[in-house]
């Protein structure tokens, strides 16, 4: 894998109307010389769940299984911590925005 760094950048939103939060993300990096941007969609989780989101991105797009362990859960939960383990420089970058549309821009 010749990735170097990896870029994060995730918008929340906290619906007050219900309780809930969503958020998106943006995952920049370069492979073999070519820049590679990934955008998800909105995504329901509050907290750092938009990190979780960010690897399930990152794991599809590069073909990586994400292994799981003897009970069945997965060894990387977050992005930032399958660039730690794999020598990846991680730059991690949250907003919280007022409005949902601001989520997409």
């Amino acid at each position: 894998m010749n990735i170097e760094s990896v870029t994060l950048t995730a918008k929340r939103w906290f619906q007050k109307t219900y309780g809930n939060t969503y958020h998106t993300v943006v995952l920049q990096y370069v492979k073999d010389g070519k820049p590679i941007v990934l955008r998800s969609g909105i995504h329901y989780g509050y907290g750092e769940q938009y990190n979780q989101t960010a690897l399930d991105l990152f794991c599809a797009q590069e073909n990586i299984e994400n292994p799981s362990n003897q009970h069945g859960n997965k060894k990387y939960y977050y992005l930032s911590q399958f660039c730690r383990e794999n020598n990846i420089v991680f730059f991690n970058n949250c907003y919280d925005v007022k409005r949902q549309r601001e989520l997409d821009k």
